[in-house]
């Protein structure tokens, strides 16, 4: 559960790019879920990429860091640009 004490949201799909801490991944997954996951596996990254797509995001991309391969952060792009 999450240490922030409020309900933590996951954002509508936008126009821009959104960039998500994997801090703030990893106590959403923990929130909705109740799995108390220390760091970013491969069903905090489905899940993610399933919830981004029910909120109308086109697509998750986790970026990973050059020396340590961890991942960075959790980006989520919108399905087109608006004008």
């Amino acid at each position: 559960m999450s240490k922030r004490g409020r309900k933590l949201n996951l954002p509508s799909d936008g126009d821009y790019p959104v960039q998500l801490s994997i801090e703030y991944v990893l106590d959403l997954y923990r929130q909705e879920t109740g799995r108390d996951l220390q760091n970013v596996s491969k069903f905090v990254t489905q899940w993610l990429a399933k919830e981004a797509r029910s909120k109308g995001w086109s697509k998750v991309v986790f970026p990973v860091g050059r020396n340590n391969k961890k991942y960075q952060s959790a980006v989520l792009l919108p399905r087109k640009t608006r004008k």
